[in-house]
């Protein structure tokens, strides 16, 4: 057999992979965000009034490729800012839907992140072992079920294992792009709103057909992150607690690394 370690990105191809990832997630969220509000406006404003916006910009003598280099940190810079918006209101309402959509629930209706029902989802998998290091019961409120464990947790992981504290970054990275394009199609449609009521009180309106097209696809993009968050969300909990329970075997620790 060949050595596991083969299989095992270099150090700096680690790193490059997960700056990739982490941009992208970053990167996303800001580009979804404008575009759409983008095409919201070109939808519904007049061609003169498009022309008076992009003059001034046309006259600013900058050279071509620079355009880029402003348009990445504009998206960046309004990507960073979803990114760093509360997953938790996604998260609820993915929790509804797929309560509306498997007749069941994964997780307590009433439960919000990290689940103070995550000791009973255990339970109920067939990993009891894996509930042995949440640090609530079933019944917990207020700061002891907090996201304090887990970003203690990946914290440990990582002093321990710097691979596999990378993998749960990626893990999250994807779970705030996620959000961020949720939180990105919510504020772009509102200012899409915004725009509509511009435009009745200033006809006439470039196409009616764009804009609805612009917000079909806004509200699908929304559904199909809605319809998975939650179960993502939760697989990383489950990978975060399944890393820490792997660590503590690892270095022969039989009780969780806290209390």
């Amino acid at each position: 057999m060949s050595d596991n370690k083969s299989l095992v990105f270099p150090d700096f191809l680690q790193g490059i992979r997960f700056g990739i990832i982490t941009v992208f997630g970053v990167l996303l969220p800001g580009v979804w965000f404008l575009t759409s509000t983008v095409f919201y406006y070109v939808s519904l404003r007049p061609l003169e009034a498009q022309a008076s916006v992009l003059e001034p910009l046309a006259s600013i003598s900058i050279p071509y490729p620079l355009w880029w280099i402003v348009g990445f940190v504009v998206c960046y810079v309004a990507g960073s800012q979803l990114r760093a918006l509360s997953p938790n209101p996604i998260d609820r309402l993915s929790i509804r839907w797929r309560h509306f959509v498997d007749g069941k629930w994964l997780i307590d209706r009433a439960d919000s992140f990290p689940y103070r029902s995550l000791p009973k989802f255990f339970r109920t998998h067939n990993m009891p072992k894996f509930a042995k290091f949440v640090p609530w019961d079933d019944e917990a409120h207020g700061e002891t079920c907090s996201t304090l464990f887990v970003n203690y947790s990946k914290l440990y992981v990582a002093n321990k294992n710097p691979r596999m504290g990378d993998f749960l970054d990626r893990e999250e990275a994807f779970i705030r792009a996620m959000s961020g394009v949720a939180w990105g199609t919510i504020i772009s449609t509102i200012i899409g709103v915004g725009f509509v009521l511009w435009a009745a009180c200033d006809p006439p309106v470039t196409s009616w057909c764009l804009f609805s097209l612009v917000l079909g696809v806004n509200i699908l993009v929304f559904l199909a992150v809605v319809m998975n968050f939650h179960r993502q969300r939760l697989r990383e909990l489950c990978k975060v607690i399944g890393s820490l329970y792997l660590m503590c075997h690892d270095y022969q620790e039989s009780d969780p690394p806290y209390g």
